[in-house]
């Protein structure tokens, strides 16, 4: 569940939503080449609900919001 709520009031902007971020795990040499590279299961489902996230708030999440004042908290 997901939602965005104003930090000032309160106030509900978006959601609460169910999103799914899904990340299927890698197997065999697979696995092993990606977790040598750094990409272990734990980054890379990071990653994914870190994009997920993104593309949900969509301009929310822009640096340019951050900058100007617009920063909302995830959840209550």
């Amino acid at each position: 569940m997901i939602e965005v709520v104003d930090q000032r009031t309160g106030e509900v902007l978006a959601g609460p939503t169910v999103i799914e971020a899904d990340e299927f795990a890698f197997g065999g040499w697979k696995a092993v080449k990606s977790d040598a590279e750094g990409q272990t299961m734990k980054v890379r489902i990071s990653n994914r609900i870190a994009e997920v996230v993104r593309d949900w708030l969509g301009l929310a999440a822009t640096k340019d919001a951050v900058e100007q004042g617009r920063i909302f908290g995830i959840g209550r």
